[in-house]
């Protein structure tokens, strides 16, 4: 398990490396009533913000975003965030299951944001089918309140982030 203290904080801070993050089931899981975050949530975003750039791209529209983000960030976090894509950025999903299913482009974000070494970050590999494998990491949706996932998704941006 992996927690941040200051004998292991990051030293060095890769700011060409812009992590973006999908939130539902990937960081958080929202109900109709709540925002549940998935344990660790806030040294696994210590962590990510003290070391890369940060954006958000969520398939969530802008008004749930916003009330997702200002429930797990800090103010120093969302000012920090390099952009908040929502629903407007996502494109229709040419082989729809669900007339909602939406696609993420990486191409999109390196358009706005040249000359960084992007990697999106998904629990859903059919949003993200149409990109590199080098810039995706698809990871477990977030199911159960217990899971660790978070800690142990360091260790892979790290091994993914050395592909870009």
């Amino acid at each position: 398990m992996f927690i941040l203290t200051s004998q292991n904080k990051p030293q060095s801070m890769n700011r060409d490396v812009l992590l973006v993050f999908d939130l539902n089931r990937t960081l958080i899981k929202r109900t109709k009533n709540s925002v549940i975050c998935r344990k660790y949530l806030k040294t696994f975003l210590e962590y990510c913000f003290s070391k890369y750039s940060i954006g958000i791209y969520t398939s969530m529209v802008k008004h749930n975003t916003d009330s997702v983000l200002k429930s797990i960030m800090t103010e120093d976090q969302l000012h920090a965030l390099m952009f908040i894509w929502d629903r407007e950025y996502t494109y229709p999903d040419p082989e729809p299951i669900t007339k909602w299913d939406t696609i993420k482009y990486v191409s999109s974000i390196s358009k706005e944001y040249p000359g960084y070494k992007i990697l999106l970050i998904d629990d859903e590999f059919k949003k993200v089918r149409f990109n590199d494998d080098k810039n995706i990491l698809v990871v477990t949706p977030f199911e159960d309140k217990n899971d660790d996932l978070l800690l142990e998704i360091i260790a892979r941006i790290e091994i993914k982030i050395k592909l870009l």
